[in-house]
């Protein structure tokens, strides 16, 4: 089981790359403040990878989301989900 302050450490490193992938200018102010309250593991991410990224603007951020295979948009919901264990009674 995570320790409460390892969970946190993963919760905001989490946080951080997802809002840089995103390109989330807006909330540069809050990530540097999270780099700056030691909250981001650095061993994943560092303020130089999350600059480098908002430089390269909106625009190639949401370009480079599009290539990735691993984020797609969900066209059929039921196709998605179907295998979940929690919609299949004989697995309770």
């Amino acid at each position: 089981m995570y320790q409460y302050s390892t969970f946190l450490d993963y919760t905001w490193t989490m946080l951080v790359i997802n809002s840089t992938e995103l390109g989330a200018v807006e909330l540069k102010e809050k990530i540097d403040k999270a780099f700056e309250q030691d909250f981001v593991e650095r061993f994943f991410i560092d303020q130089e990878d999350v600059n480098a990224s908002f430089q390269l603007g909106i625009e190639v951020a949401m370009k480079k989301l599009r290539d990735n295979y691993r984020y797609t948009f969900i066209n059929d919901v039921i196709s998605e989900m179907k295998g979940w264990g929690c919609f299949h009674a004989e697995t309770f």
